[in-house]
């Protein structure tokens, strides 16, 4: 059964170390779209900060961030499917965190929410800088996160922790496992990824194929990081890349190359031609 959806991660996938998609990737994709095969980006990212790799590839479908627990269709300016963490529980996992000194930040449905800007938000900061107004990272530095749960109704829809300490990486992960009310995964090394339960790229991509009206029998997805295994294993065709961790890997059917090599233009054109 030929493919008629494709569902892409963004880092360590779709994009190479230089956070850029490269121009034959972006030429394939074009020609997938008029054929009428419907490209999906999936990523851990918030929507404000994929928004951009959206639009330059022109897509016309709903976009899946916060690894599915925010699916927003940018073309009718419309959420899909959000799955917001209760303001109680949000306000746990900011204790353990708080308590171990470990950096975290949070998103809602426009914003980016941190203490300080480290990590990331580093990176995204600088580009901002040259971005366009329509894809420019909304970024909110606080000093208070208590504070603005407390005080304000923002939904909070992903908190991302970075703890380099493997050691207190340990601790922290056994300390979140006792709130029963989340789902974690990571993204990348050091990244502990907090969504509400059950919230994983796997539902979104099957929820992305029901609103579609696609069947699971037609879809593909490509992924690198623990966060994509649950993807890789809910698509009809699974790819992992080269660079993909061994969760990624053990959940796909087949490998590709990695994201320097333009993996994921290699992976489709074997597939798809």
């Amino acid at each position: 059964m030929e493919t008629k959806l494709v569902v892409l991660d963004l880092d360590g996938t779709l994009l190479n170390d230089a956070h850029e998609i490269t121009a034959e990737t972006k030429d394939y994709l074009e020609k997938l779209k008029s054929k009428g095969i419907k490209v999906v980006i999936a990523t851990g990212r918030t929507f404000t900060a994929a928004k951009r790799y959206h639009n330059e590839l022109k897509l016309d479908t709903p976009l899946i961030s916060c690894n599915g627990g925010f699916i927003y269709d940018p073309i009718q300016e419309k959420v899909i499917d959000g799955h917001a963490i209760s303001k109680a529980t949000v306000l746990k996992i900011f204790k353990i965190l708080l308590e171990n000194n470990t950096f975290f930040q949070f998103y809602s449905a426009d914003k980016i929410y941190s203490t300080e800007i480290k990590y990331l938000l580093e990176a995204w900061t600088k580009e901002n800088k040259n971005l366009e107004e329509k894809d420019i990272i909304n970024i909110e530095i606080i000093d208070d996160p208590v504070k603005v749960i407390e005080t304000t109704n923002e939904s909070i829809f992903k908190l991302l922790a970075i703890e380099e300490d493997p050691e207190v990486y340990n601790k922290l992960m056994n300390s979140l496992k006792t709130i029963d009310e989340i789902e974690l995964v990571s993204s990348f090394t050091g990244a502990i990824d907090i969504m509400e339960k059950g919230i994983t790229k796997g539902m979104a991509l099957e929820f992305i194929a029901n609103h579609l009206n696609i069947p699971m029998a037609q879809t593909l997805a490509i992924g690198d990081n623990n966060n994509d295994a649950t993807m890789l294993k809910a698509a009809k065709i699974g790819i992992a890349m080269e660079n993909a961790t061994t969760l990624a890997k053990d959940n796909a059917n087949e490998l590709t190359d990695t994201n320097l090599n333009n993996g994921v233009l290699k992976a489709l054109k074997k597939h798809i031609g």
